[in-house]
Order: structure tokens, then C-alpha cells, then sequence
């Protein structure tokens, strides 16, 4: 992430926003900055999860922007574990930490922070240096040269790698999209009940708002929806448990139309702008 938030950075030193989208690679591949009318950053980065949005979040502040837009899947909220990635910045530990009131969450929160200080301790610089220069720029030959994609607008500078699910173009703002793709257009629709939401996650999100709140940023989190998945579940009751303004996605229209899907997660170039 430290890459991506330094390029994040020095982008919006050039050109302020209003708005900064936080999330993993459905926030990346999602959100099409263009076509809203305020300016935007998108720092979705792929492989992360909620347990590292904490840290992601109150980095955008260093841009001083309106507002933090979370985006989350709403079955996040309800899960018992938080799915860690083993990347983890010291933030991210203390957040979950703080959220966590029973042993077992928080033995699980000393065993990643075991595992933290060993791959910090041991990672090797160079690596490290190398990791960094990957979101600035594709190496010679894995990139495909951009006369050959499809540009879409408000895509500046943008660069394309070929991926197993598609043709994966990144754009100067941090958003990206995909070109190609295929889901199982004959698949049914998987309903998901959502009963219970996770205490943890609400007082990590609520304590997240108020951070970000004495920050002079607001926090919007957005529930998204997945390709032919019914959540079960109640987006009033989300919104009465957390302080943050919620938007609730996650039943829209879009779930059910394979034409707009590169994958079972991930809208294509298409789908991002519905």
C-alpha cells in the first residue's frame, strides 16, 4: 500500500480532491472517477482487506480531502474473522486491536503482529524498492502498448497488463478497468443471509469515523454488490450501527447482468460506468 498511497500523494499535490475511494482491487476496477462531478483519488489496492483499510484511510488525509468512500462487500460486516493479508501496516494492528474484545480476536491480532515484525525485519530493501516501483510504472514487457486498448475517458496516462481474467488498463488517478473477462452466464442466483453484524467491525468503523472525523474528514462507507449474489440482510439496521453515512448498493440491478462482469467479483469496463 505505501506505494500506492506515495503515488496517491504526489498526484493530488498537483491536482486537489474532494473525494478519496478506499478499498481492494473491486475499488480499483469499480469506480469510474470520470463520471462524477467532483475530483477523486482511488486508492483501492488490490489483495488488501478491511483489516488494512484502516491505515489506507487515514493516509488519504494527508490529501485533506472531503471525504473517505469505503467500499465493502456488506457480508465483511457480518464475518467473525477479518481475513488478513499478512501486509498490515502497525495502524491496521492497533485499529483491530482496539475493536477486538474477545481472545480470541485479539490472540489473533498478537500473532499478525508477530508475523508483521518478522517480515519487516527481514524483508530486503531492494525488494521493498522494487515493490515500490511497480505501481509507478509496468516494466518493459509486461506492458501492452495503449493504442492497442480501448481508452476510456478520464483514463490519463494509462498502461495495460494482461491478466487471467482480462486485459487489466491502469489509469494517473489510481482507478483502472478491465477489458475482457467471462462469467457463467447460466449461473444461479446464490442468496447470502446476513444475520448478525460482527460488534468488532462496527466499534473498527465507528473508531475509524472518529479518527478520521478530528481529521476534518467524513467517512462514507459503500456497500457493493456481487455478480448474482442476494444478500439477506438489512442495510437500515447497518446504518443505525455505524456513525459513518452508508450507502447501499449491494441489491442493485447490476448483480444480474453477466454482460457486465469480468468475473464473479469484478464489473468489466462496461459495467463500471452503469
Amino acid at each position: 500500500p505505501a506505494s500506492k498511497i506515495r503515488h496517491m500523494e504526489i498526484t493530488v499535490a498537483a491536482d486537489p480532491v474532494d473525494y478519496v475511494f478506499v478499498g481492494d482491487s473491486t475499488t480499483q476496477y469499480h469506480v469510474a472517477t470520470s463520471l462524477l462531478a467532483v475530483p477523486t483519488y482511488n486508492l483501492g489496492i488490490p489483495g488488501t482487506n478491511l483489516s488494512q483499510f484502516a491505515s489506507m484511510a487515514l493516509a488519504a488525509t494527508n490529501v485533506s480531502p472531503d471525504a473517505v468512500v469505503l467500499l465493502i462487500h456488506p457480508d465483511v460486516l457480518y464475518q467473525r474473522h477479518w481475513g488478513w493479508s499478512g501486509s498490515e501496516e502497525i495502524d491496521d494492528l492497533i485499529a483491530v486491536w482496539q475493536a477486538e474484545n474477545t481472545l480470541r480476536g485479539r490472540l489473533s491480532t498478537i500473532k499478525q503482529a508477530a508475523f508483521a515484525s518478522n517480515r519487516l525485519a527481514t524483508a530486503s530493501p531492494i525488494i521493498i524498492d522494487l515493490i515500490a516501483r511497480a505501481y509507478a510504472a509496468v516494466e518493459p514487457g509486461d506492458a501492452t502498448p495503449v493504442t492497442s486498448v480501448e481508452t476510456l475517458p478520464g483514463c490519463q496516462s494509462p498502461s495495460a497488463t494482461t491478466t487471467e481474467v482480462g486485459l487489466v488498463v491502469r489509469c494517473q488517478n489510481g482507478e483502472g478497468y478491465i477489458l475482457g473477462g467471462a462469467v457463467d452466464e447460466t449461473a444461479r442466483t446464490q442468496e447470502v443471509a446476513l444475520n448478525t453484524i460482527d460488534p468488532g467491525k462496527v466499534r473498527f468503523l465507528n473508531a475509524l469515523h472518529d479518527d478520521l472525523a478530528q481529521r476534518g474528514t467524513r467517512l462514507i462507507v459503500m456497500l457493493q454488490p456481487r455478480y448474482r449474489t442476494a444478500y439477506q440482510h438489512n442495510p437500515e439496521r447497518v446504518a443505525q450501527a455505524l456513525s459513518a453515512d452508508v450507502l447501499d448498493l449491494s441489491h442493485a440491478d447490476i448483480a444480474n447482468d453477466p454482460q457486465l462482469w469480468s468475473d464473479a467479483v469484478h464489473l468489466n469496463a462496461e459495467g463500471r460506468t452503469q
